[in-house]
């Protein structure tokens, strides 16, 4: 079924509906109005009353779809010249906030996405260009290219540990686990450069392992490299102070940089040396010395380094003191006495 609820609408609910939303609306009988044909095509109409209002009219279709009345309202020309002006303003306001919010968002883009990443790929660039692990300042940030930064500096602390161990790995002599020639180069350059800045006394001491050729021979070269491994754990051994440094020469060389100390300091560590390698009690029976035991002779040489002198040269005075000790009969050490002229 249908239930309807009826209402007539008449003068009393019209005047109080206008009197509620300060409006003019009116009901026309369809006969009464003289405009009735234009809702043939449109469902309102507006006309103009005069110069400050509009009538505003549209209809109701009766239970059979006839037009059966008209509802008229008036409508003041100023107020819808206001209300387009208004949207006028609202389109061009709508218009500025799009072009501020697309460059609010430009800007963010660029701040916090763009140049971010920008500068870590420089950072990249960088790196590979300069060889130099610098971590990235990005890693402080709590977003996804902070997270980034963060596992990229995690990987530079690993290439950093890991050049670390090949650099020192590349500085120590494979077999005997002594510093090689090329840590003892560089080395030597700091103490040479510290003497000479402080006037201070160092000592080289050169070794050389008596009738090696001869021991190889007889023992073969495994118990060759087990003696040399045997005589710089030795020298490390004979070491008095933590700047002292011993390092193999090459072949069964040896030498040993004493910052900080005089010819007299040079003799004490040289004969300490000596008796030392003498107590390890290798054998060596193909010795022309009489013990037939391994030994080493020493070099020695004191100086306080001066301007323009090179490694060769120093160290040449060193080797100069070792041919004399070989030249004395070995197992001994000899001591360069520098012209001060």
């Amino acid at each position: 079924g249908t239930m309807m609820m009826i209402r007539v609408i008449d003068k009393v609910l019209l005047s109080k509906i206008n009197k509620n939303t300060s409006s003019t609306i009116s009901l026309i009988d369809v006969t009464e109005h003289p405009s009735i044909k234009i809702f043939d095509n449109h469902e309102f109409w507006i006309e103009a009353l005069d110069d400050k209002t509009l009538s505003i009219s549209t209809y109701l279709n009766a239970p059979n779809g006839e037009k059966s009345v008209i509802i008229q309202t008036g409508f003041q020309r100023e107020f819808l010249m206001e209300s387009e002006k208004m949207i006028r303003y609202l389109f061009i306001m709508a218009a500025v906030l799009g072009f501020v919010s697309f460059i609010v968002s430009f800007y963010l883009l660029n701040s916090e996405v763009v140049s971010p990443l920008s500068h870590l790929g420089a950072h990249i660039v960088r790196i590979k260009g300069e060889g130099s692990l610098e971590k990235s300042g990005l890693s402080k940030r709590k977003d996804e290219i902070g997270l980034l930064a963060t596992e990229f500096n995690h990987l530079i602390k690993v290439l950093k540990e890991k050049n670390e161990v090949l650099a020192r790995v590349a500085r120590i002599d494979a077999l005997t686990g002594v510093p090689n020639r090329m840590d003892f180069e560089e080395r030597f350059e700091e103490y040479r450069r510290n003497s000479c800045r402080e006037e201070k006394q160092m000592a080289i001491l050169l070794l050389d392992i008596d009738y090696f050729k001869k021991y190889n021979d007889t023992y073969g070269h495994v118990k060759g490299d087990n003696a040399l491994i045997s005589v710089a754990k030795v020298l490390k051994d004979s070491l008095l102070r933590p700047q002292d440094y011993v390092a193999r020469y090459g072949g069964e060389e040896f030498v040993v940089l004493l910052p900080k100390t005089d010819t007299d300091g040079a003799v004490i560590m040289a004969k300490r040396v000596i008796e030392n390698v003498l107590a390890l009690k290798l054998e060596h029976a193909s010795s022309d010395l009489e013990q037939k035991v391994l030994s080493v002779s020493v070099g020695c040489f004191s100086f306080i380094a001066r301007r323009g002198e090179s490694q060769e040269m120093l160290i040449g005075m060193a080797d100069e003191a070792l041919y004399t000790a070989k030249e004395k009969g070995r197992n001994q050490y000899s001591v360069y006495q520098r012209n001060m002229v």
